[in-house]
């Protein structure tokens, strides 16, 4: 009896969960059609950020869209972010050459704006990457 009531509770979080989880996806990806492109930076991320547990590929491609735009518009922090989503991405996936890639941009990055806290946190990260090889 118990069994069957923690089985129904587990489904319905897993359900519900996984619909909610949608609904916040196709509001962004409609967002996104309707926003100037400035703006579509942030909403790529937040997607980009609904797709991290359950596809690098999506986080990644989406990362990457944030890029573009924020290379378009010469926007140098949302670029860095868009490195540093990318590197994790890969990271993630386990494709440790191309998490090394991006994550060289980021420290190149960091050390040009001498910013020490990111600088340790992006060289932590590559050490963190050469260990998983």
């Amino acid at each position: 009896m118990i069994f069957r009531i923690l089985s129904l509770l587990l489904f319905l979080i897993c359900f519900f969960g996984s619909t909610a989880q949608e609904s916040r996806l196709d509001s962004l990806m409609a967002k996104v059609k309707t926003s100037p492109e400035e703006e579509k930076i942030n909403l790529y991320f937040d997607i980009a950020d609904e797709y991290y547990y359950n596809s690098y590929h999506k986080y990644i491609e989406y990362s990457r869209k944030a890029k573009e735009l924020a290379l378009k518009y010469e926007l140098p922090k949302k670029i860095l972010s868009a490195n540093n989503s990318i590197a994790i991405g890969y990271n993630q996936m386990g494709v440790y050459d191309s998490a090394l890639i991006y994550y060289q941009k980021v420290l190149d990055y960091v050390l040009a704006d001498m910013d020490s806290i990111k600088i340790a946190i992006t060289i932590r990260n590559i050490g963190i990457v050469h260990h998983s090889q």
